[in-house]
């Protein structure tokens, strides 16, 4: 899914929605998988060439609880603003924070 500029002014007007539009990913729609690893890559383009890139992946868990599955589906979040992806993940800071910013110049 693609926004308009107007779209996203309203969509990062303030930390909370910021930090919704990340977690609604999905809805970027998927960017590429990996089946052999069990990883799936999401991606959203930003109006200043920056990618915002997410990858899924299983992670165990450490106390599962009784009868319950010990894998669970984990996401990190990439701030991309190279050519080339770099696998350094961003804190939820560091990308609302760049949202913020991205805005004012929209």
């Amino acid at each position: 899914m693609k926004y308009s500029n107007e779209e996203l002014k309203k969509l990062w007007t303030n930390h909370e929605k910021r930090r919704a539009f990340i977690e609604m990913y999905k809805d970027w729609g998927v960017y590429i998988t990996v089946p052999e690893l069990n990883l799936t890559f999401y991606k959203y383009d930003l109006p200043d060439g920056a990618k915002l890139v997410v990858m899924e992946h299983m992670q165990k868990t450490h106390a599962p609880g009784k009868g319950k599955d010990p894998w669970y589906i984990r996401a990190k979040v990439y701030l991309q603003k190279e050519e080339y992806f770099m696998p350094h993940s961003s804190s939820d800071y560091e990308v609302c924070n760049y949202l913020k910013e991205l805005k004012r110049s929209l």
